[in-house]
């Protein structure tokens, strides 16, 4: 994770962890295979978390491969750790599922939008800051 952290600083991204509960998919599926469980994510959260490491803007808590336990837990992690809530339908259990079956309410997609705006915000002010030192440079 450390060789992201550069990478991260030079080009500010929205991080979100992404299906962090579905290597604990209760049935047939393909996440066990390449994800952890739970219990893992969990350990490993506070790396994560870590601004100097990676640092996490958001976590999926809607995804169909995340239980109605694991959707309970991953809220309490948003709201410890102030993360934006977001989620995705893709899938990849033997389930077929229209798109779109999982997401976001409409008042946590407010909030990923105006986190995203915020950080083009700041990614616009960085921007003529940098320029300016640039031309002072000349």
């Amino acid at each position: 994770m450390k060789l992201l952290t550069p990478l991260l600083k030079k080009y500010p991204v929205f991080r979100v962890f992404a299906h962090p509960a579905a290597g604990s998919f209760p049935g047939e599926s393909h996440y066990k295979e390449v994800l952890p469980p739970i219990e893992t994510v969990e350990k490993l959260l506070p790396e994560f978390l870590e601004s100097q490491i990676v640092g996490l803007d958001g976590i999926d808590v809607y995804y169909p491969g995340h239980s109605k336990k694991h959707r309970l837990l991953l809220l309490e992690w948003a709201k410890k750790y102030d993360l934006v809530v977001t989620g995705r339908s893709d899938y990849h259990d033997r389930v077929q599922r229209p798109l779109g079956i999982d997401g976001v309410t409409q008042e946590e997609l407010k909030v990923l939008l105006h986190k995203i705006e915020s950080m083009q915000s700041m990614n616009s002010i960085i921007g003529t800051i940098t320029q300016r030192n640039r031309n002072r440079n000349y």
